[in-house]
């Protein structure tokens, strides 16, 4: 994320923009050199063709993903197309009507936006994992910072109004607003529910928790 141990994973090709298929890890584009539509695995491999478009794909622009399929649009003629992933069945779509000019980019949206409420995240250093407690249904969920899907570590339907979070070198903590206020813990591999005491005479609700080291590192500061 510092911008350094950078990799070339392809050269030669003209892409005025570019689609990632987070679950097979794949990274699309147009290639305005030779029009074809391609593709390369993020996980290693050379670059693979999915359509060879030839001279009539030379002007294609914007490209995205949806629904196992590739879009890809044309600048000069203002059109639409789509083939599968595996290269097959390519379709030329109809866009609204009065519409005209150049169409430089395509962008998919959800019809609704999923329902999701994490009040606090902890980041895994070591493993680039972010967790979270999903108020709403008590889930502690997470996902790998680098792509991918997010993951359901635990199912918690009794532990709703779940809020703060923390993580140790093994464990997660979670906090509950209850009215009692409580704080959890399990395994990162979900294993071991925990209920924990809180000190005595404590209430209401509990919006978070920290840990610390019991000593904290030595540190050598320098003066110039």
């Amino acid at each position: 994320m510092d911008g350094s141990n950078r990799q070339v994973l392809v050269t030669g090709v003209c892409a005025m923009s570019l689609a990632l298929d987070y679950e097979a890890n794949d990274l699309y584009w147009a290639d305005q050199n030779t029009g074809n539509i391609e593709c390369i695995s993020l996980n290693g491999g050379g670059k693979r063709i999915v359509s060879a478009q030839g001279s009539k794909g030379q002007d294609s622009l914007g490209i995205s993903l949806s629904g196992g399929r590739v879009y890809w649009t044309s600048y000069s003629n203002g059109t639409v197309k789509s083939i599968t992933k595996s290269g097959s069945t390519m379709k030329q779509h109809s866009l609204p009507a009065g519409r005209s000019g150049e169409l430089l980019g395509i962008v998919f949206v959800l019809k609704q936006c999923p329902k999701f409420d994490a009040r606090a995240l902890a980041v895994d250093y070591e493993t680039d994992d972010l967790y979270w407690t999903e108020y709403h249904t008590g889930n502690v969920e997470c996902i790998f910072l680098y792509g991918g899907r997010k993951r359901l570590i635990s199912a918690q339907p009794l532990r709703k109004f779940s809020y703060g979070i923390s993580l140790t070198s093994h464990y997660i903590f979670w906090t509950s607003t209850s009215s009692t206020g409580t704080l959890h813990s399990m395994t990162k591999s979900g294993m071991g529910v925990q209920l924990h005491d809180l000190p005595a005479g404590r209430s209401g609700h509990l919006r978070g928790a920290a840990f610390v080291p019991n000593q904290c590192p030595k540190n050598t500061l320098m003066s110039l």
